[in-house]
C-alpha cells in the first residue's frame, strides 16, 4: 500500500493521514478485508507512539472482522499487537 511505502520513508504523518482516507473509503464500499488491514497498520502505528487505548481498539475492530468473516489470513498479526 502507498501509505506503507511512505512510512518506511520515514513520513508517518501522511501514512497515517493515507490510512485513514482508506478506512473511510473501505467502510463505505464495504472492503472488509481491506478495512481490516487499514485499521491493523493504522493500530500498529499508534501502538508505537504510545496511543495504546486508540491503537489497541483499532486491533480489536480489526480482529471482529476478520473473525466475523472467517479470514485467517492477518489475525495472528492482529493477536500478536492486542498481546
Amino acid at each position: 500500500m502507498l501509505g506503507s511505502t511512505l512510512g518506511s520513508l520515514g513520513d508517518r504523518k501522511r501514512e497515517r493521514q493515507l490510512h485513514e482516507e482508506g478506512i473511510a473509503l473501505s467502510r463505505e464500499l464495504g472492503y472488509v478485508r481491506t478495512l481490516g488491514r487499514l485499521l491493523f497498520s493504522v493500530g500498529y502505528v499508534l501502538l508505537l507512539e504510545g496511543d495504546y487505548e486508540r491503537g489497541a481498539a483499532l486491533n480489536e475492530e480489526a480482529a471482529a472482522l476478520y473473525r466475523e468473516r472467517g479470514y485467517k489470513g492477518g489475525l495472528e498479526f492482529v493477536l500478536d499487537n492486542l498481546g
